[in-house]
């Protein structure tokens, strides 16, 4: 299973954050599983510093909807990513 999250301020990314998934499985019998997200570039993580921290779980035992709450905590680095000169293209269109 593939976990995203996705820290902002207003439009900018978080960098820096420390973001913990704690997985509920549909079934009682098992405890909740906690996962720490990353935003390094690296496994599931496409891009560093991006703001989209990710993970994936193996080994979810059961089948079924699980429930997925988030934690993030800042730390004495973390910082939020600001984009300067970000330019769009636009593209008219024909009348």
């Amino acid at each position: 299973m593939s976990i995203y999250a996705t820290v902002t301020q207003g439009f900018s990314p978080v960098i820096g954050v420390q973001v913990t998934a704690t997985i509920e499985s549909p079934s009682s019998t098992f405890s909740p599983i906690e996962v720490q997200l990353r935003d390094d570039g690296l496994g599931p993580d496409l891009d560093k510093d991006d703001g989209i921290y990710s993970a994936i779980m193996l080994n979810t035992e059961v089948t079924g909807k699980h429930t997925v709450s988030m934690n993030v905590v800042g730390a004495d680095d973390s910082k939020v990513k600001k984009f300067l000169g970000l330019s769009v293209p636009i593209i008219s269109g024909q009348h």
